[in-house]
Formats: structure tokens, sequence, C-alpha cells
């Protein structure tokens, strides 16, 4: 009665239904769940399990064994999982294991981008990366560069409104102007798409140019055109490989004489040296604002005794703290800015906003990471209000 599927009538001596051969051995775990609602799942049996949920109509378990699929994510450099895992999540409507995907490839584009799936990256997949705010790139360059040579593999099987639709989703404001100088000459698809990139860099030059002018309804109205995604470039960011930092104090030994009794060595302490980095960051080659460099302070806190050590108070660690060391600016800009978790240099498990200049990692990362040697990149975001 508590689920359809298994519905019998009156009078029935027994139900029969269909199962994968592949995923039947796992029949038996499924009907106890029925009964106990306890069952175990590990990354080998997650993806049969969430396919009998889904069939059976065990929405619970469906939603539960999604979110053990999507901590597997980090597991394949290939991506090919990956892409795979969202044709199903799509197949199966399961939008919590589709939206995981979704993100992970997002925060992980530039490796998407060089790897062997990039090329056959299916459209629908491609278009719903491209209107994302939490794209990890260099830069916008970045992404048109990218998606420039997409069109141009797939360009047999797309329409022309379909590679316009994609390129209108590039972030033509956020691109500095000399690379907006040279698009003529080195873009690849400049010539078959005169008219739209002859509208967008005009818009990107307006906003580098009249920035100063534009009010905030005409900011808000370009569908986050002026809004930046997550660079990286050296332009935006700094990174700190907190594998490299000690918490430990320094030990100094010196030898030291005493008349008549020889010389004997002898040591003292010293705290370990700070975290703290400085790096500075324009505002996407504005005019207005050319001349109002802006400097950061980035540093990590390992542990509550690195926070203590350094007057900071923090709820918990570890912790980054992103702090302007002065604000010149003309006029009122908003940061967003970000700190991003890579794990074994290999991927990014975790973001994380700030709050008054200090973002608390929560020990719950978003994917999981064999260890916590982390190497934080600080990520300026301004948004221009």
């Amino acid at each position: 009665m508590l689920y359809p599927y298994f519905s019998a009538s009156v009078g029935e001596n027994n139900i029969t239904v269909s199962v994968n051969t592949t995923c039947q051995s796992y029949s038996t775990s499924i009907i106890r769940y029925l009964y106990t609602r306890q069952i175990n799942v590990t990354y080998s049996s997650a993806m049969c399990l969430h396919q009998l949920a889904s069939e059976f109509g065990l929405r619970k378990l469906f939603e539960d064994v999604g979110q053990v699929i999507s901590k597997s994510l980090p597991n394949d450099a290939s991506f090919y999982s990956q892409v795979s895992l969202y044709k199903y999540a799509v197949e199966t409507k399961d939008l919590i294991l589709r939206d995981s995907c979704v993100q992970y490839m997002a925060w992980n584009f530039q490796s998407l981008t060089g790897s062997p799936v990039w090329a056959d990256l299916p459209l629908e997949l491609l278009h719903s990366l491209l209107t994302r705010s939490d794209l990890v790139v260099p830069d916008e360059y970045f992404v048109l560069q990218v998606l420039e040579s997409w069109i141009t593999n797939n360009g047999s099987s797309l329409s022309s409104e379909q590679q316009v639709d994609l390129l209108r989703l590039i972030r033509f404001p956020m691109i500095p102007a000399e690379k907006l100088y040279d698009l003529e000459s080195k873009s690849l698809l400049f010539s078959a798409h005169r008219d739209l990139y002859h509208d967008s860099v005009l818009k990107a030059y307006q906003f580098i140019v009249l920035y100063s002018t534009l009010t905030k309804s005409q900011l808000d109205q370009e569908n986050g055109d002026y809004k930046p995604r997550i660079y990286t470039g050296e332009t935006w960011s700094t990174a700190i490989d907190s594998s490299k930092l000690s918490s430990s104090p320094r030990r100094h030994y010196y030898n030291s004489q005493r008349y008549g009794y020889g010389s004997y060595n002898r040591y003292y302490d010293s705290p370990p040296p700070s975290s703290q980095i400085s790096f500075h960051t324009s505002l996407h080659g504005i005019a207005a604002c050319e001349n109002s460099r802006l400097t950061w302070a980035a540093n990590v806190f390992k542990t509550s005794d690195d926070c203590s050590r350094e007057g900071v108070h923090c709820s918990s660690a570890p912790a980054a703290k992103l702090s302007m060391q002065n604000n010149n600016l003309r006029r009122n800009i908003r940061f967003d800015n970000r700190v991003l978790l890579t794990c074994q240099n290999k991927y990014i498990c975790q973001i994380q906003a700030f709050r008054n200049n200090m973002a608390h990692i929560d020990p719950a990362l978003v994917y999981p990471c064999p260890d916590d040697n982390y190497i934080y990149t600080f990520a300026v975001r301004p948004e221009f209000v």
C-alpha cells in the first residue's frame, strides 16, 4: 500500500517486478529497505540502488543515494563519469544529482575544457555552464576562446541561431579592452557573426569608458553581463598552499661562551611566520577607475592558535581572511569575494563566500578530499552597483 509499484489486488499470492539483470543482486537489499528504512550504500552499489529506487518510486532513497553519487564526482579526471552521470540525472529527473554534476563541472571548468569529453559536450550542458556566475575560469576571454573552439568543432551540427545563443552568454564587458580590440583579427567566429560581435564589443567599450555614468538599473537589466564570474587569473586572485604553512614555533640555536668554561649551544623559540600575503587587483580595465588599483591582504589560519597569534577572532578553524588595504574608488563598488579550496592540486572541492572579511571553512566539504592540505585561492569579485 505504501509503494504503488508493489501493490497487489486482494487474493493475489505473488507480485512480479522487473529488474535490470546488472542490478538484480541488489533486489534483496531494496526489499529489506522497504521494511527497515535502512540500506548499506557504497560507491560500487550506488548506481544500481539509485536506478532501482527510481524505478520503484522510492523517492527518499532516490535522493539520498544521489547525494552519495555526488561525492564520487572527483574520482574521474577524464570527466567521462561526470558527463555520463549528468545525462543519467536528466533522464531519471534527479534534479539534485543533475545540479551537483553541473556545479562540479562549473567549479572545475578549466580542467573540463582540457578533457577528452570537451569536444563532444552536450549542447544543453554547455549552455547551463555558461549561464553560471560560479564558473571558475582564468578570465572571461578564456571562456570566449574555448567556446569558439567548441563551436568550430561542432559547427556542422549547430545552426547559426544555436551558435548565437551560446555566444550571447559571453560577458563581453568583463573582457579587457586590449583583448576586445584584437577580436576582429584573432576571433575564430568574428566574420561569421559580425553583427553580434560588433554589438557586444560596443557595449563592452561603453561599460569600460562610461562606467561612472551608468545607472544601477542599466547595469541590472543586462542579464548578468556586468557581473563577473569567479576569475582565477593573476589579475584577480592569489593562492596560498596550506601544506607549506607551519603552526609550530621556529627554534633558533646560537653559540654561547662563558669565560673559563668553554662554549655551549643555546636556543630560543620564535613564532611561526605569518601566512599573510599581499596582492593587487584593478577593476576590469574601467577607464574611470584605471588609477584605482586595490591592495588586498590574504591569510590562512590552519588552527585556532594561528588566529590568536595574528590577533584575529576565529569561530572555527581552518579559516581564511581577505581584507582590502586601501579604498580609493570613485564610485560605490561591492565585493562578493570567494575562497576556493583545491584538493591535492587536482580539483576544487569547496567554494565559500566571505562574511566580514572572514570565511570559516565548513568541514563538510561539498566534494570530499582525502586530506586537509588545500590550496586556498582568493578570488576578488567586484560587483558594479
